[in-house]
Parts: C-alpha cells; structure tokens; sequence
C-alpha cells in the first residue's frame, strides 16, 4: 500500500522484473558504479529501499542501512561512511535540509 502524495492509500503492485528494471534504469541515470557507497534510511519493507539494495547488488557497489532515520543519523551516516548515493523520501529531505 502507498499513499504517494494523495494521502489516500491504494495497492501498487511490482513484478520482480519491474523491481529490477527500475535499479537498472536508477543506474543508469544516476552513473552508479561499484565504487559507489548506498545510504538506505527508509524501512526495508518500503520499495525505496528495496529498490537502493538492488541497485547497489546490479552494480556491485556498497550500502549502508540506517537502522532508524534522524536527520541527524542520516547526516552523520552520510560523512561518517562517504556516502555517494542517497535518494531521501521528500519528508526526510526537509528534514535533512531545517
């Protein structure tokens, strides 16, 4: 179930080709490489972050996975570790950005 930006929660469904279309095409985009280092601060059961392990397994890179999400957790998470690739849920980014 996702609410998206309506609020109003709907069934989404992704096939597992679907899931690794879109890494494939996250790759691609973003120029992910192996020496690229993954923050994952969203629950494992959110397709987000799904979707950043699989990227970072197509594209032999590394991730790191923040158990709970602060702002500041995730900053720290991000000099700490020499994050290269995050992708914030908006929510997370204003946080991250007050």
């Amino acid at each position: 179930m996702t609410s998206g930006s309506t609020g109003d929660p709907k069934p989404i469904v992704l096939s597992q080709e679907t899931k690794l279309l879109r890494a494939q095409a996250a790759i691609g985009l973003y120029n992910i490489t192996s020496e690229d280092l993954t923050l994952i601060a969203t629950p494992m059961y959110h397709s987000l972050a799904e979707r950043l392990v699989v990227i970072s397994l197509i594209s032999g890179g590394t991730c790191v996975v923040l158990g709970t999400y602060t702002a500041k957790k995730w900053i720290d998470a991000v000099i700490d570790h020499k994050v290269s690739f995050a992708i914030p849920v908006s929510s997370q980014l204003k946080q991250i950005l007050i």
